[in-house]
């Protein structure tokens, strides 16, 4: 899969922190301000959903003879998934490769809470991540309290940047982006 340049998307950057001068403002962010925080929260499930740190799940050995989208497996196979293809899939998700939070919230702008088969950032069913809660949570407010106080954008001058992280096989790992960090009025 081949991607053009990833620009800056400042207006979502804006878009997050006026959220959160607006629904909570300087105070220290907990898990019980997400519900107030929909437009953040799409944030950090399309950034989960765009660039997975485990692009590929680890490797499954088949307890039985299987069937994988019509091909029969026979047992003792080694299966991967590829988290990332799956995330990316146009069958299901509209326009994959766009970074786009607003994917996540309904057309009143409020967070969807059924859950997507198709994002399986965390693998699915019992051998799904045990760190899914925790993930989500470190992020949300790691997020929130980083757009709290800092603003992010671009050197000088500069329009737009390469923002794909490298593909390691397992792991995803960001580039070299110069990145001025300014203290937010």
């Amino acid at each position: 899969m081949v991607y053009a340049s990833s620009h800056y998307y400042t207006h979502i950057q804006a878009k997050i922190a006026r959220e959160i001068a607006d629904e909570i403002g300087d105070r220290i962010p907990t898990q019980e301000v997400k519900k107030l925080l929909s437009y953040t929260v799409a944030f950090v499930m399309e950034v989960l959903r765009h660039w997975p740190s485990v692009p590929v799940e680890l490797d499954h050995l088949l307890a039985v003879d299987g069937e994988i989208g019509g091909h029969k497996i026979p047992k003792k196979t080694t299966v991967y998934f590829n988290l990332y293809a799956i995330n990316h899939d146009p069958k299901h998700w509209e326009n994959p490769d766009t970074f786009d939070p607003t994917r996540f919230l309904t057309s009143d702008g409020e967070l969807i809470t059924t859950r997507f088969k198709s994002f399986v950032t965390f693998g699915i069913g019992s051998r799904g991540c045990i760190g899914e809660k925790l993930a989500y949570a470190n992020a949300f407010l790691t997020i929130v309290r980083l757009v709290q106080k800092l603003q992010f954008q671009l050197p000088d001058g500069q329009k737009s940047s390469d923002l794909r992280p490298m593909n390691i096989v397992l792991g995803l790992l960001p580039r070299d982006t110069p990145i001025l960090v300014k203290k937010r009025n």
